[in-house]
């Protein structure tokens, strides 16, 4: 499969980067990030809103709300491995231990529920989608965002991000620290895509999320970038 792609904005957050200013910097040193860093403040959703959301989902809306002061929209692609993971483990732990479970919790535990409170606040009755693919979540976001493109949609806005991983599946994923970045896509190409299978080749053991690797390479001056999850290659070109 072969498409291309353009980015006309963009908005992230990981821990120790909260700014372009912060982003800009990492195409010197690398992306290496430390989960132990703070995060800083968000800057669109009050305090009030925050304290219903899951950690991912803060910063999802916060990246979201970032482009949204600038740009209409006209549809939304969330993708999110784990979805509500934190939530859903506090659910699976009070039904575990015979306790109620919290009415927030239950209310805001479906994978849509970050997509939904973002049209919600933007009082937007856009088109949206809820994408979990496993590893290659975002990437399979980018080929929903093209068919959209193709069917007469005009700027899609992306949204991938994780929350932080509860303690129990520590062994068994990662990153363990939340993120987001929102990409505002639109037909181009300035970025080209191919996808090819793995194979017999074995992919890292520990990689970065997609769409933070995509995002760092775009902001750099690198020509190509090879981006595998456990099944796939994605073979980006400028």
């Amino acid at each position: 499969m072969n498409f291309s792609i353009t980015i006309t904005d963009w908005s992230a957050r990981a821990p120790g980067l909260e700014t372009r200013e912060a982003w800009q910097t990492t195409l010197n040193r690398g992306l290496n990030i430390d989960g132990d860093t703070p995060y800083g403040k968000l800057k669109n959703i009050s305090n009030l809103t925050a304290r219903r959301l899951s950690s991912g989902s803060r910063l999802a809306l916060d990246c979201a709300l970032d482009i949204t002061t600038r740009h209409s929209p006209d549809a939304f692609i969330f993708t999110c491995r784990h979805g509500e993971l934190e939530r859903n483990h506090r659910i699976l732990s009070a039904l575990a231990a015979g306790d109620a479970v919290s009415p927030t919790d239950f209310t805001m535990s479906v994978h849509n529920s970050a997509v939904g409170q973002l049209a919600i606040m933007l009082d937007a009755p856009v088109s949206s989608t809820s994408i979990s693919a496993g590893e290659d979540s975002f990437q399979q976001g980018i080929i929903e965002a093209v068919a959209l493109l193709g069917n007469g949609f005009t700027r899609i806005l992306l949204v991938d991000f994780e929350g932080k991983l509860p303690e129990f599946y520590l062994p068994h994923a990662s990153p363990h620290w939340p993120y987001a970045c929102a990409l505002l896509l639109e037909k181009g190409t300035d970025l080209n895509c191919q996808m090819r299978p793995l194979k017999d080749e074995q992919p890292p053991s520990l990689r970065l999320p997609q769409s933070l690797r995509l995002l760092h390479y775009w902001l750099g001056q690198q020509q190509y970038i090879d981006i595998e999850s456990q099944y796939t290659r994605w073979s980006w070109s400028r």
